[in-house]
Parts: C-alpha cells; sequence; structure tokens
C-alpha cells in the first residue's frame, strides 16, 4: 500500500515536469515567432500600374501612335479590373493595410481616356469595398445617407500634359526613333520572314489595305488586324449572340477568321513588333523614366497605395526603363498589371520588390532587376523572390534614366507640355512662380502703389506750375536812354551777319 503511494506520486511529479515542459516549450515557441515576425520587413506602400480592361477594336497608325476606336471598357473590361482590385485586396490588405480607404495616404491616377478612367474606378470597387469607403468611424457617427457610398476621385492630366503615363505620346524624338526602325534590317528582315502570314491577312482583310495594289499587310500595321481579331476573340467567346460581343464587334465573325495556329503566330508576330518599339533599343529610357522616378520619390514620401490607370505601351516603357522586358506573358493582356511593393524594416531601412500579374494567372510573377546590383537582399529567409534595397534603385536610376523632368524635355524635344514649357522658360518662369502673391497681398498693394504714384504725380504737377509761374514772372525789358539796348541789338546782328559770311567762306572753298 505504502508502495503504490510512492508510486503515484512520482507519477504526479513526471505528470507536472511534463506539462511544465509543454508549457515551456509553447512559450519559447510563441516568443521565437513573435521575434521573427517583428524582426521581418513590413509593407509600406503599393504601386500598381494597370493596362485597362477590354474594349472594342482601335487603330493606330504606325508613326504617330494615334489611336482611332476603343474609348469605351465592355462589361467584360470592367469585371476584369473589379477582379484585379479583388487580387489586389487579398493578397495584401492585411491587418490595417488598405483596410479602408484614406484620402491622405490613397490615391488613384489614370491618363485622360473613358476606358482607363473606368477601369480605375472599376479596379477600386474591389480594392476598397462598400464597408471599406465608410471611414473608421462609420459605426459611430458617419452613417451614408446615399444607397451606395460615392466614387473614390480619380486624378487625371490633359493628354498633352501626360508625360507619365503616356509619355510615349509627348515624345517627338521617340517617333523619329520609330520611324528610323521601320527602315532597319532587323525590322525588314522580320517583315520578309514574315510574308506569308502578312500575305494571308491581306487575302482575309482586303478593305483594311491602305491601297488595292499590296498583295502583303505592312508589319508597321499588323497591329491594326491583330487587334479587331483578338477583341473578338476576347468578347465573343463563348457567345457569339451576347450583348456585349454585338455591341464592341462590328463582325463577331472575324474570331475564326484564323485558326487557332494562325492566331498563335499573329499573337507572336505582335509581340516580337511591339518588343522592337517598346524595347530598350528604340524607346530608351524616355518612356518609363518619369514614372519610375514618381515611384522612387513617393517611395520615401506618405502614402500606402498608388494606382497608375494605362496602357500597354506605358508598361512595356516602364519595363525597358529597367531594362527587365521578362514577364512570364507573350503580350500585355487586358487587365494585367505591374505591382511595385516598398517594405520597410524595423531599422527604417526601405527596400522594394516589383512582381507582374497576368491577367490570366491567379498568382504574381517577380520581375527580375538583373541589371541593378541588389547586394543579394532577401525579404524573408527561405523564399527565392528577393528585393532590392531602394537607395540602390536610385544609384542605378540616377545613371540609367532622365531624373529630372526637365532633362526628359530637352532629350525628348517637347515643347508643348506644360511642364516642358516652364523649364524652358527657366529663370523668368521661377521668378514668376515666387512673385506670386495672395489676394490680400494684391489689393494691398494695389492701394499703397496707387496712393504713392498719386503723391508722385502731385509733386510733379506742382514743379511743372512753379516752374511755368516764374518764367512768367520775369523782369521787363526797359529802354535806355543812352542807346546802350540798341547797340546790344546791332551787336547781336553782326554777329549773325558774321556767321553767314563765315558759311559762305566755306562753301567758297569747296568749290
Amino acid at each position: 500500500m505504502r508502495d503504490e503511494k510512492i508510486q503515484s506520486r512520482r507519477r504526479g511529479k513526471i505528470r507536472t515536469q511534463n506539462s511544465a515542459t509543454v508549457v515551456f516549450a509553447c512559450l519559447s515557441g510563441l516568443l521565437l515567432s513573435q521575434a521573427s515576425f517583428t524582426s521581418a520587413d513590413v509593407l509600406k506602400q503599393l504601386h500598381v500600374i494597370t493596362r485597362h480592361g477590354s474594349r472594342p477594336p482601335l487603330s493606330k497608325d504606325a508613326n504617330t501612335l494615334l489611336e482611332n476606336g476603343g474609348e469605351t471598357l465592355t462589361p467584360l473590361g470592367q469585371k476584369q479590373l473589379f477582379d484585379l482590385g479583388r487580387w489586389l485586396r487579398d493578397q495584401y490588405a492585411v491587418g490595417d493595410f488598405m483596410e479602408i480607404y484614406n484620402s491622405k495616404m490613397d490615391r488613384l491616377e489614370s491618363s485622360n481616356l473613358d476606358r482607363t478612367l473606368t477601369s480605375a474606378n472599376s479596379l477600386s470597387l474591389g480594392v476598397f469595398p462598400e464597408e471599406a469607403r465608410l471611414g473608421e468611424n462609420a459605426d459611430q457617427f458617419f452613417q451614408n445617407p446615399l444607397p451606395h457610398p460615392p466614387a473614390i476621385p480619380i486624378f487625371s492630366r490633359q493628354d498633352k500634359n501626360d508625360v507619365y503615363l503616356r509619355a510615349y505620346h509627348n515624345c517627338p524624338r521617340f517617333g523619329r526613333n520609330l520611324k528610323r526602325l521601320y527602315t532597319s534590317e532587323t525590322w525588314t528582315s522580320l517583315e520578309d520572314n514574315s510574308q506569308s502570314l502578312l500575305k494571308k491577312l491581306a487575302q482575309k482583310f482586303p478593305t483594311l489595305l491602305d491601297d488595292n495594289v499590296s498583295s502583303a499587310v505592312a508589319l508597321k500595321d499588323v497591329w491594326n488586324y491583330y487587334d479587331p481579331i483578338h477583341v473578338a476573340r476576347t468578347e465573343c467567346n463563348p457567345d457569339p449572340n451576347s450583348y456585349a460581343c454585338q455591341s464592341a464587334v462590328e463582325d463577331p465573325n472575324i474570331r475564326s477568321v484564323l485558326s487557332d495556329d494562325e492566331f498563335s503566330e499573329l499573337e507572336s508576330l505582335v509581340h516580337q513588333t511591339e518588343q522592337l518599339k517598346f524595347g530598350l533599343a528604340t524607346a530608351e529610357s524616355l518612356l518609363g523614366s518619369n514614372l519610375l522616378w514618381q515611384i522612387l520619390d513617393r517611395s520615401t514620401q506618405p502614402g500606402r497605395f498608388f494606382l497608375y490607370s494605362a496602357h500597354a505601351p506605358t508598361i512595356l516603357g516602364l519595363l525597358s526603363t529597367l531594362k527587365a522586358w521578362d514577364i512570364g506573358e507573350l503580350f500585355v493582356d487586358y487587365g494585367s498589371a505591374i505591382v511595385v511593393e516598398i517594405y520597410e524594416s524595423p531599422s527604417q531601412a526601405v527596400s522594394i520588390r516589383i512582381v507582374y500579374k497576368a491577367s490570366s494567372n491567379p498568382t504574381s510573377t517577380p520581375v527580375p532587376l538583373s541589371d541593378i546590383d541588389c547586394n543579394g537582399n532577401n525579404l524573408f529567409v527561405g523564399q527565392e523572390s528577393s528585393t532590392c534595397p531602394i537607395e540602390n534603385v536610385i544609384s542605378w536610376a540616377e545613371t540609367n534614366t532622365h531624373r529630372k523632368i526637365e532633362n526628359w524635355c530637352k532629350v525628348c524635344e517637347n515643347i508643348s507640355s506644360d511642364v516642358c514649357l516652364m523649364s524652358a522658360a527657366g529663370p523668368w518662369a521661377l521668378l514668376e512662380e515666387e512673385t506670386q502673391a495672395t489676394e490680400p497681398e494684391v489689393i494691398l498693394g494695389t492701394f499703397f502703389g496707387g496712393f504713392a504714384a498719386g503723391l508722385v504725380f502731385m509733386f510733379l504737377c506742382v514743379t511743372f506750375a512753379n516752374a511755368c509761374c516764374e518764367k512768367d514772372r520775369r523782369d521787363p525789358i526797359v529802354a535806355v536812354h543812352d542807346g546802350q539796348a540798341l547797340q546790344e541789338s546791332n551787336a547781336v546782328q553782326l554777329d549773325g551777319a558774321s556767321d553767314v559770311n563765315d558759311d559762305e567762306k566755306s562753301l567758297a572753298s569747296l568749290t
């Protein structure tokens, strides 16, 4: 009996020790996980550069890139951007980051076109749904009386002033580079090797040819044949009789003009032409420098979510500037995006990571910044994707891009955008900017300036009047009885006569 009690006590002690060990292990694991969590970098900002959603067919002038058509977004295009917004929220809205919309921290920008503005609005519905737009104190006092919260503001610039998202439209030097590309050996070689497909397009679409003589489509115009087929394949599958298909495409049957293999060949050819047009050799760093520096400058300022609703050339120009064309997608499709992640460490060191989100891919793909020395910096231990210290990116950009808008204006030879006109004005524009005054200052300046001018005018009037009065009060001529005055008059006449005689003598000597 006694032995049983002793064994029971020993078993109790062992259970107590085991319980203490388990508790200690749990606490240790919790502390370690907390330490590893607090030592990780924290997402500070998100910059998203998107291509707009699906739209009706659009044609382009090969030399100027001026567009015709494709103004509006289709219902499918709206859905594409909404889905991208939902993906962004699911991927990045962790904790209080992007939990609610904050006008001081979140800014949505777009080019000044209907399709990009609507794309931005559609994306905002996914990123900031209705409950995220009501503010922090929605339950307490901010109850919106409207059926739905109002749209989040979208900011844009006039097309001629958009040197960030539409730089390809505002850089004359890029236009000259395009014309030079079309006569280059690389371009003509690609055109010669693609004659079979280009002739087939001419046969299928004879009405799109610039003339009735050519037997093949010019390579520089191949986009205008690819785009209507691509739109029809996007909008009219699976139902060619749907309202969206009928309203977006003139002829829904155009989607089946080419076989799947032929369309893949065409898409590959368009990819090659776009790469030549917007690649580094032609675009240089002209199309992405301003946008890249806007992102880098904002990364050191307050802010959280930045949207740039733009176009395929915007994304291609930024990739060329970064010398990072490999995005894992044959062509920048509707609703695809570049996502720039800005992280901050506990020591306030800032780093950057860039990923590409194809609309057809449920996950993003890291964009390798192979031309930038990133010191092999990794965000999370054990993950392949890495971040790059922001100072390394800035140092690289200062050497490889145009740091200031003024430099970009000069290199692009832009003389139409307001920012370029101001930089061309130089010190005069700066003087005008520095001397701008507020309304009260203008009123005070006008009052005291007018008062001072009146005093000066009165002083001049009094001075002039006194001078005239002095002239009128001069002493009268008094006759001299001894003939002195008469002699003085005769002396003056004699002097005049002597002058005449001298003139006559001088004339005589000349003759």
